[in-house]
């Protein structure tokens, strides 16, 4: 028998096999036999890094999911997923973050599309603003990745189009913004970093944010902030030192004159200053690249910056 044959073949079996006794197509569905929505989740690429990574797919265990069906209300729900060997299981959200009873979410069918929305903001009530405080001693890995809180925007998604696996595929992005503080130190010869007490002052570190709208309130006040001390870099033969440092903010705008990066360096207080206002936005990199200069002990010296501060995604 030819390949041609063959092919013909195996095509009237599979119509065959996708029609009804009354000749009518078997429409497939993307549905699980038991219609429960299953999920999966990933985490966007990590924020271009001085060092510290934030949260990345393998260190998210859990996350708060509101699934909006507006046909059906019954098919509306609000759920803190928690990871389980492997699987994303769904239980009802409480107060203290400490679920205990599962929670089965339906598809009301095939068709109706849901609106989805996702945060590893602790809350129970995504009708409610959120409070998105970032931590004010970033110096620890941990504390630094408590404060990379991360979010999915409201989007519609059609069960017949829009699943992967039959699952609910949702993508979680950084909500805050992150500054990477680069310092020449060539004109210095350490081998160990000799920065110290490094601080950000004149950023907030909350602000109140609406799940369901994606809109920002008013910032809190002014306050000051030590970054993650990410890394320190020394080139060949002892040369073109550099140290590393990251933080998280909450979108903000910053004014000029009043954000400052300053730090000790043997007896000395260097500072840098803002020269004009600059926005920081939601899931974006920014770069700050300073040459550390020589100084008078006890004084304070003026960082130079090596262009203005950078956008990098």
């Amino acid at each position: 028998m030819r390949l041609k044959e063959l092919i013909v073949i195996a095509w009237a079996l599979f119509l065959s096999a996708a029609c009804t006794d009354g000749g009518e197509p078997v429409v497939v569905s993307p549905l699980p036999a038991d219609g429960v929505i299953r999920v999966s989740a990933a985490v966007a690429e990590p924020f271009t890094r001085a060092g510290g990574e934030g949260m990345t797919a393998a260190s998210l265990t859990r996350f708060c999911l509101h699934i909006e069906n507006k046909q059906d209300e019954a098919y509306t729900y609000t759920a803190l997923m928690q990871k389980e060997n492997g699987s994303w299981e769904a239980y009802r959200p409480v107060a203290d973050g400490n679920p205990s009873e599962p929670l089965t979410m339906l598809w009301a069918d095939g068709t109706t599309p849901v609106n989805v929305t996702a945060t590893t903001l602790p809350v129970t009530d995504f009708g409610n603003e959120a409070a998105v405080e970032v931590e004010a001693d970033q110096s620890a890995e941990a504390d630094f990745a408590a404060s990379d809180y991360l979010y999915t925007a409201p989007h519609e998604v059609n069960p017949a189009t829009g699943l992967v696996g039959g699952k609910l595929p949702v993508e979680l992005r950084h909500l805050c913004s992150r500054v990477n503080i680069v310092l020449d130190l060539s004109n210095t010869d350490a081998d160990e970093n000799p920065v110290s007490d490094l601080r950000l002052e004149g950023v907030s570190l909350s602000r109140n944010f609406n799940l369901l709208s994606n809109q920002w309130g008013t910032a809190g006040a002014a306050a000051s902030l030590i970054p993650l001390r990410a890394e320190y870099v020394v080139g060949p033969d002892g040369g073109g030192a550099q140290a590393l440092y990251s933080a998280l903010l909450v979108p903000q705008t910053v004014k000029a004159s009043q954000f400052t990066v300053g730090f000790l360096m043997a007896d000395s207080y260097y500072e840098w200053t803002l020269e004009q206002d600059m926005t920081f936005d939601s899931g974006k990199v920014y770069t700050l690249n300073l040459i550390v200069g020589g100084s008078t002990a006890g004084r304070t010296s003026v960082l130079s910056p090596i262009g203005a501060m950078t956008n990098n995604q």
